[in-house]
């Protein structure tokens, strides 16, 4: 009876270790298929990674083709030099018509408003090209900048006609902007 009792404990016990090792099994294949899954996922992720950075190359390729300088490094672009021009440059009545920057050239359009500080249209647009002249020195990518001012004609410098101050900015001197309205 003893020996009876004994294998009856051993079978259920092997019973019980079959049962928790099918168990344990199906925890495992479980887990293999959940990390299959990952590793699937993190493989499609980099793939689209892979798709965005090739894309971002063809636009900034594209852009460059076009003429259209980016700075990522001071994250500068067009709509920020608009804003920049406005703001440091033009006077309550003093309109930027248009901007555009094509084959390194920057091209604004200027309509000059009425001005009770400066007599003379023509000095005013002096003034203003100096201003904006300051603030091109800020941005990289550009060779000429050119303003056509309504009515009155238009001035443009290269880069390399600036000059730099005393306090390490670049700036084009008078006497370069001086008499091109005539």
């Amino acid at each position: 009876m003893k020996k009876v009792l004994f294998t009856l404990m051993i079978l259920l016990f092997l019973t019980a270790c079959g049962g928790a090792d099918k168990e344990y099994k199906d925890q495992l294949k479980e887990s293999e298929k959940r990390l299959e899954e990952s590793q699937k996922e993190l493989e499609s992720a980099q793939q689209i990674s892979e798709q965005i950075d090739e894309t971002t190359e063809s636009l900034e390729d594209l852009a460059s083709e076009m003429g259209i300088e980016n700075d990522d490094e001071d994250g500068h672009d067009i709509d920020e030099l608009r804003s920049d021009l406005e703001y440091e440059v033009l006077g309550d009545g003093d309109v930027l018509t248009d901007l555009i920057i094509e084959n390194g050239e920057v091209k604004a359009t200027i309509e000059i408003g009425d001005n009770d500080t400066i007599e003379g249209e023509t000095l005013l647009a002096e003034s203003l090209y100096s201003s904006a002249g300051d603030v091109m020195f800020l941005y990289e990518g550009w060779e000429v900048f050119t303003v056509e001012f309504v009515g009155l004609g238009e001035i443009s410098l290269h880069r390399e006609d600036g000059e730099i101050n005393d306090y390490d900015m670049g700036y084009f001197p008078l006497e370069k902007i001086v008499g091109q309205l005539d």
